[in-house]
């Protein structure tokens, strides 16, 4: 029973999303708030009961996901806190990004673990993934601000940080994926969240980037999805005027 707690807790988290998506009067923002949260909690629960060798790894991932919920908390209620809405950017931004630095030295921890001695082929596999999706986020996501002459240079480099700051993760992570070493639940779980946040970064950048995204809705129903920030919304309006 104790074992399967991981699989007790995901089908619970999948439960509220669920709930939260679909079901009148739960989709509101302190739910979705601590459905994160409950990840960071999950992390240290299992860190403290199963007391792996690498501890730190998982910390800097726990923190990470702290960090996304408190871009969450500060960014939706901006205006609650500060009495105006948020400009781009703005201090949650700086905690979405810093999101990107915990996770990205956690995983190299975890390669460092699995592959104490180095290894160079999956490093060269991570730089091809590199190359060439980085090739495509610049002419896609990141170019288009580039060339935008109504941003600042303080605008530019946070807007293009969130699709650089993916690709490195996803570069990183690859490498983590095609060495060699064991392969338990916990990578698998840790596969899927990297695969999905970056997909779901990149999708929302991309409807964000070419003014598909409905701000009226956004209001109305408080979160339409995990990365989405207010301040993107301004920024990608801004670009697409």
């Amino acid at each position: 029973m104790k074992r399967r707690l991981w699989l007790w807790y995901l089908l619970a988290g999948s439960a509220a999303l669920f709930a939260f998506l679909f079901v009148p009067g739960v989709r509101v923002g302190p739910v979705f708030n601590l459905i994160g949260l409950s990840g960071t909690v999950a992390i240290l629960l299992a860190v403290r009961r199963h007391r792996p060798e690498q501890r730190a790894a998982w910390y800097l991932v726990a923190i990470g996901q702290a960090m996304f919920v408190c871009g969450d908390v500060i960014t939706y209620n901006y205006e609650r806190f500060f009495g105006s809405e948020p400009p781009f950017p703005s201090i949650g931004d700086a905690f979405y990004l810093s999101v990107y630095p915990f996770l990205v030295a956690g995983i190299l921890l975890m390669i460092r673990r699995r592959n104490p001695g180095g290894d160079r082929s999956s490093l060269i596999d991570s730089l091809i993934v590199a190359v060439g999706i980085g090739t495509l986020s610049w002419v896609f996501l990141m170019a288009p601000y580039v060339r935008d002459e109504t941003l600042t240079l303080t605008e530019k480099f946070v807007a293009m940080g969130y699709p650089l700051m993916d690709l490195i993760l996803l570069s990183v992570f690859v490498r983590l994926a095609v060495g060699a070493g064991r392969r338990p639940t916990a990578f698998f779980l840790i596969t899927a969240s990297v695969l999905v946040l970056f997909l779901a970064d990149s999708t929302y950048a991309w409807i964000v980037l070419h003014g598909g995204y409905d701000n009226r809705r956004r209001r109305s129903s408080r979160r339409p999805c995990s990365g989405s920030r207010p301040s993107d919304m301004r920024l990608g309006s801004k670009t697409c005027s």
